[in-house]
């Protein structure tokens, strides 16, 4: 019986083992194909990144490149206000919008010379520079983008 009683408990110690050691490689496995798995979904999120930030850069190019045209053209037309203005012998209105001018010929050609990625880049630095200035930028951006979207929602509601 001593015997018996022997045995039984080692069976049983040994399919605690056993079952011990599943769990343990159950667990193993487990954690390998969670780690698979996550670095899995970090390389697509990358590359999703990487796809978003192509085409934001490209759009900010080609939206840049529409802006310096038409700040050349607003330019050009401040510049014959002001020779308008001369030849009304109003020099002071004239040397300031010969200013405007020049300022707005400045923008049209910041924007032609840079690409997407610059601008972007050139962005982040004036927002690290003066954080204020960013704030207030982005709060007039929502005011105008909200004042956009009312007028499309009060519009649809009309028709």
């Amino acid at each position: 019986m001593a015997r018996a009683a022997a045995t039984t408990t080692r069976n049983s110690s040994s399919r605690s083992r056993s079952s011990t050691s599943t769990a343990t490689s159950a667990k193993k496995t487990a954690q390998k194909k969670t780690q698979q798995a996550a670095a899995t979904a970090q390389e697509q999120a990358s590359e999703l990144q990487s796809q978003a930030s192509g085409v934001v850069s490209k759009q900010l190019s080609e939206r840049a490149s529409q802006l310096s045209g038409q700040l050349t053209g607003t330019a050009s037309d401040i510049r014959e206000i002001g020779q308008h203005l001369r030849g009304q012998d109003n020099t002071a209105a004239a040397h300031v919008a010969d200013l405007a001018a020049q300022r707005v010929d400045d923008a049209g050609r910041y924007l032609s010379g840079k690409s997407g990625d610059e601008l972007l880049s050139d962005l982040e630095d004036l927002a690290r520079r003066r954080p204020w200035l960013a704030a207030a930028g982005a709060a007039v951006a929502g005011f105008g983008i909200a004042r956009v979207l009312g007028s499309s929602q009060r519009a649809r509601t009309a028709q």
